[in-house]
């Protein structure tokens, strides 16, 4: 390569996991293994990025990263199936099925994300403002007769205890798609949130369906602040970026924040720092 003639080191960087996707299902380990087997082709020395701990919703992908950090030249169908045969013993077709599914919408559904910034890349106002298209309910549905079948046929023990911890994602997935949605049609009504707001493609008045969202919208992200505490001892759902983006006044993020105003609920978030402290 040009750039090692020229004395150069390159590092790949690549962003697997962030608050940008929400602890949602960003699953692209197929991608990731690619990725980092041509990069090591290419000569680059080493490799890092931002990780969050959603092993909840995004588990093959850290079986990824870290496999083909350890050693790129591995063939990367192989490590897969030695992921889903080790992780889920009985059900590992289920499970690989649960995940292929969510990794097949991605793929054929990201060029459908609407382009408010205009990038081929990851744009964050982009995304949130994309997920009814790139992950639509009848996703979430297949996703969830795979995940159903596994449950009916895993017995007790470990690998029961595993598909109970992607049930925490799957049910966490399907609330956020709704209360994101929810966001997105309250922007077009009028509800000031953030970048959703700034990305409203229509604007409409109709007071009984803001009202209606509203009360949705607040009932979800109550929800959403429990199901984040619910499970701190397992590194299944990052709670630690959503109190930060409290805690930073990061006003076009705080969605649930602007639910509560518009309501006139003075509640202060269930995320606060003695909640978050280690006991």
């Amino acid at each position: 390569m040009g750039w090692q003639q020229l004395g150069a080191k390159m590092i790949v960087r690549e962003g697997w996991g962030s608050h940008y996707h929400l602890d949602l299902p960003w699953v692209h380990y197929k991608l990731i293994a690619r990725n980092l087997s041509e990069a090591y082709r290419m000569g680059f020395m080493a490799v890092y990025g931002d990780v969050s701990k959603a092993f909840a919703t995004q588990a093959p992908n850290y079986w990824a990263i870290t496999r083909m950090m350890w050693d790129p030249e591995q063939d990367s169908d192989r490590m897969m199936e030695t992921f889903w045969r080790e992780a889920y013993g009985p059900v590992a077709s289920e499970m690989q099925m649960f995940f292929e599914t969510y990794s097949d919408a991605l793929d054929r559904n990201w060029a459908r994300r609407r382009r408010i910034v205009d990038t081929s890349g990851v744009a964050y106002a982009n995304l949130i403002n994309s997920w009814h298209l790139i992950l639509p309910l009848s996703v979430v549905d297949e996703a969830e007769r795979h995940l159903r079948a596994a449950e009916a046929k895993v017995p007790p023990g470990e690998y029961a205890d595993r598909v109970a911890f992607h049930r925490l994602g799957q049910d966490y997935t399907r609330l956020m798609l709704e209360l994101l949605d929810c966001y997105r049609q309250l922007a077009e009504l009028g509800v000031k949130m953030g970048w959703f707001s700034s990305a409203a493609e229509t604007h409409r008045e109709d007071d009984a369906t803001k009202a209606r969202l509203l009360h949705r919208a607040y009932e979800l992200g109550e929800q959403r602040e429990q199901m984040l505490l619910a499970h701190r001892d397992w590194a299944a759902l990052n709670e630690g970026l959503y109190a930060y983006m409290e805690d930073k006044n990061k006003d076009e993020m705080l969605w649930h924040r602007a639910v509560k105003n518009a309501l006139g609920i003075e509640k202060p978030t269930a995320l606060t720092p003695d909640a978050l402290k280690v006991k």
